[in-house]
């Protein structure tokens, strides 16, 4: 590093009292100060790389052009001039398509994008800067949502570091991310569900004729099975086998397949819709 000090009279080069083995080297690198009046200009330059700023005291601005300038240096060989804003798009377009939640995750990146800290490059990125974006998120949301985006943030920065060479170091690894709070555990009582099926117009006793009433045997369906709604939304006729008791889930959150026991009330649930020999069960 060349780091070289001026003020209205003189010019004094550090590098040759603190570097002298490694002064006169690296010529594509230049640090500099210079006194503007009552405050004090710093210069850094990298190769073709430059940036500058003012400071109140020279101690500032001498820390400020030691950091910068190593901070180009491990820089070098990486894409500039990207922003957050442009790896979330980057990312919804290239690897968000692959996943199961795509969709959902879509409209996250898409929220994110929105957020004014999207505006910031890439390389300048800070753990101060998301510690900002959590404070104004916990405002709105509660501390699971705030670590479920932070969550997908992470994700992005992670491929823009290890796959697109555009950020060196992920900043989100000195973050402290907020604490989450404790599950519920509550089953929904049976008031909660006599209430629901009113309002879907169900009755036990009547047969299944109109899409409310799909949805009022597939709410009671997930609280005597405990699937979730994207398996039980994907439900094809093949897979229900009422003979043996089971429905099978060839596509599951996870990525696994699995087996469902169904009971006596389970079946007579899916009884109610057919049987059919294919397609869609909802």
């Amino acid at each position: 590093m060349r780091l070289a000090v001026y003020t209205n009279a003189t010019i004094f080069n550090y590098n040759a009292l603190f570097f002298p083995a490694n002064y006169g080297k690296d010529s594509g690198k230049m640090a500099s100060i210079r006194k503007r009046g009552k405050r004090w200009a710093a210069e850094v330059r990298v190769k073709k790389q430059s940036k500058s700023k003012t400071f109140d005291t020279k101690l500032e601005a001498k820390n400020w052009a030691f950091e910068t300038e190593q901070l180009l240096r491990r820089h070098g060989g990486l894409v500039q001039g990207r922003t957050l804003g442009d790896a979330f798009v980057k990312y919804a377009d290239e690897v968000t398509p692959a996943k199961k939640g795509a969709r959902w995750e879509a409209i996250r990146l898409a929220k994110l994008g929105r957020d004014e800290f999207s505006l910031i490059p890439l390389l300048e990125l800070t753990t101060h800067d998301f510690e900002l974006w959590r404070d104004r998120a916990l405002l709105t949301l509660k501390s699971s949502s705030v670590n479920r985006e932070l969550n997908i943030i992470n994700s992005v920065i992670e491929v823009a570091r290890k796959k697109w060479r555009w950020i060196a170091v992920n900043p989100l690894g000195d973050l402290d991310r907020p604490k989450a709070q404790p599950h519920r555990d509550r089953r929904i009582s049976d008031d909660e569900i006599a209430r629901i099926c009113d309002a879907l117009f169900y009755d036990e006793n009547d047969a299944v004729v109109n899409q409310r009433q799909h949805i009022a045997v597939a709410f009671l369906l997930a609280i005597e099975t405990g699937l979730r709604q994207g398996e039980l939304f994907g439900l094809d006729w093949r897979d229900v086998h009422l003979g043996e008791s089971f429905i099978h889930l060839s596509d599951t959150k996870n990525g696994t397949k699995r087996d469902v026991p169904l009971s006596s009330r389970a079946k007579v649930l899916v009884e109610k819709l057919g049987p059919v020999v294919d397609g869609r069960v909802f």
